[in-house]
């Protein structure tokens, strides 16, 4: 039978896109697993992956590398860091991509309140791409290591705000001192 019924809450899941459904009968039937990868699961502004890549503990794999720090939200955010330099052609670097997401996303609820930016590590220059079983198996081994982490488990205290002013400040863009 189709869940057809009326949306009772979405407080009662970690994730703002889960949502409890009812039937007619006002029995809780399923709480629905989202099956996209919405905006604000992900870390776009280069001051976010910056703080990570500097204060982030690092999971290391074969054929990529998981920078991972406690997050100011309630929920696991990904970036994704894909280096040309690594991954020549564009369709190893989508592949990459790709298995990252879907990885995360059927993981993300499992996962402590955390920023992963994932790195690609380098590899010799003939070797072939990694295979899509072998790359999803290392994706799915960083994130259960992440998710039993103790340290990232814990809860997070008040953190650091973003620097006053414009939100992408970086440390080559300080004012200079003309007084001298």
């Amino acid at each position: 039978m189709p869940n057809s019924g009326k949306v009772l809450s979405s407080e009662a899941a970690p994730d703002p896109a889960l949502a409890v459904v009812s039937n007619s009968s006002d029995q809780i039937v399923t709480a629905t697993r989202p099956s996209n990868f919405p905006r604000h699961r992900k870390l776009l502004k280069p001051f976010e992956f910056a703080a990570v890549l500097k204060d982030g503990k690092r999971y290391v794999g074969k054929y990529v590398v998981l920078a991972v720090r406690r997050s100011p939200q309630r929920l696991a955010r990904l970036g994704l860091a894909i280096a040309k330099k690594h991954a020549k052609l564009a369709g190893d670097r989508n592949q990459i991509k790709r298995i990252a997401r879907e990885s995360f996303r059927v993981r993300r609820l499992d996962l402590p309140s955390v920023e992963i930016v994932v790195l690609t590590r380098s590899r010799e220059k003939k070797a072939a791409a990694p295979d899509q079983k072998l790359l999803r198996m290392e994706f799915d081994e960083l994130f259960n290591k992440i998710a039993i982490s103790k340290p990232l488990a814990q809860p997070i205290g008040q953190l650091a705000a973003a620097p006053s002013g414009h939100p992408t400040q970086h440390s080559c863009t300080q004012q200079r001192d003309t007084t001298a």
